[in-house]
């Protein structure tokens, strides 16, 4: 199995469309050890969670199977039979389909449609002024299903602008909304594609959590009250709890259940991690990841946590005054970028590293530098400089939020 880091492809995709074609070619046997979710990060040189979620995608689909305490191997499947039942099924609707007047050409058509057209959420130059300051100016992204993707940037940026809007609550100024080609502005219906529950809403503050659980069964037809009843169950919340009563911890972690309840295919947290303990971070992170790794709903969070959000998102985009000034592949950035201390015999900072890099951090004769496009030309360049040290550091999403959202008066420059 290989990975292509120039593919736009997602790279826990790429793993499980990987694995579906090794078993498909014989590479891969029934019952065969697959390599650890650690091992398989240090061979393709990915985070563990990517491959995490590729291998819990992978069990949905009941193509591999984890046994505790031994690992996880591909599933023992009769080929056979499956085939059999699957092609039972598949003369079913071809009947059904006949019988209502679809020719077989319309069926082969929608087949090709099918292996083309991949639902997405497409933002096209989304701009909203609020009190005469441009919080969006023509903002344009795209996400499919099956991504984690973190929206970073300083505090009043637009981030909370920015989900509203999308969401409906804030009407825009100009730009679209489109969920799988459909403009929810002129399909309402869409809306329910689209889940966004603002932490500073009160509409409901007074309300009791069976008392929302209705509001949001008459606000999404798929609403699971059974993923729900379950996620209450385990975190100890009761149908008659008011949320006037939580904390904001708790707050939170019920957003979060509503929101996953919905089977909306496209979340949006507003920091989701605030205000909870550690232990229910790392269950939330988990559930999100799960969710995420059927390959049915993507998850768009707004967090100032990034060592935490760093774990888990695919995807980043970086806002600063109203608009995204980019949008990293965080595994392919963690390859292409370089994150370099270099001190030298005076204060002065070189020109080309001024130019080539992103200072983050000035004390004294020591820069430390990330340089998000480092090749041999950077490096031949930087050894022009002569710096009497220099070493590589590791590079966190902490460091890319440094780079593109501070500026040089952010810094004490000292010459």
């Amino acid at each position: 199995m290989q990975i292509d880091h120039g593919s736009r492809q997602p790279y826990y995709a790429q793993i499980v469309t990987g694995i579906e074609q090794d078993i498909a070619h014989g590479v891969l046997q029934s019952g065969e050890q697959l390599p650890s979710v650690r091992e398989m990060a240090r061979q393709h040189l990915l985070n563990p969670n990517t491959v995490s979620k590729a291998y819990k995608r992978l069990e949905t689909q009941q193509i591999i199977e984890t046994v505790p305490g031994k690992g996880t191997y591909v599933k023992v499947v009769d080929s056979t039979l499956f085939r059999q039942e699957l092609r039972e099924q598949f003369t079913q609707i071809v009947r059904l389909a006949g019988q209502r007047g679809v020719s077989i050409a319309e069926l082969h058509g929608w087949l090709d449609q099918m292996g083309e057209k991949i639902m997405s959420l497409v933002i096209n130059q989304l701009s909203k002024r609020i009190d005469h300051h441009q919080t969006l100016d023509g903002i344009s992204f795209e996400i499919g299903l099956g991504q984690i993707v973190g929206v970073v940037g300083r505090n009043g940026v637009g981030k909370t602008t920015l989900f509203r809007t999308i969401n409906g609550q804030y009407l825009t100024d100009h730009g679209q909304v489109l969920v799988d080609g459909q403009e929810v502005v002129d399909q309402p219906e869409m809306r329910t594609q689209l889940c966004f529950i603002d932490p500073l809403a009160n509409f409901f503050k007074g309300a009791t959590i069976a008392q929302i659980q209705w509001y949001y069964q008459a606000a999404y037809p798929d609403f699971d009250n059974a993923k729900f009843a379950q996620l209450l169950d385990r975190y100890h919340l009761t149908s008659k709890q008011k949320l006037r009563h939580f904390s904001k911890g708790m707050f939170g972690l019920f957003t979060i259940i509503l929101s996953v309840a919905t089977q909306a295919p496209y979340l949006f947290l507003d920091e989701p991690l605030d205000g909870l303990d550690v232990l229910i971070r790392k269950n939330i992170l988990g559930i999100l990841i799960d969710e995420v790794a059927t390959g049915n709903r993507s998850i768009v969070i707004a967090s100032h946590n990034l060592a935490e959000l760093e774990g888990v998102i695919d995807r980043a985009l970086m806002l600063k005054h109203g608009r995204i000034v980019n949008d990293y592949q965080l595994e392919a950035m963690r390859r292409s970028a370089r994150k370099v201390q270099l001190v030298y015999r005076d204060k002065q900072i070189p020109a080309v590293v001024k130019q080539l890099g992103h200072i983050v951090h000035v004390s004294g004769r020591v820069i430390v530098v990330v340089f998000e496009d480092y090749n041999a030309e950077v490096q031949a360049q930087l050894a022009t400089t002569n710096p009497v040290f220099q070493e590589d550091l590791p590079l966190s999403l902490a460091d890319l939020f440094m780079a593109n959202l501070t500026d040089e008066a952010d810094f004490e420059l000292l010459s």
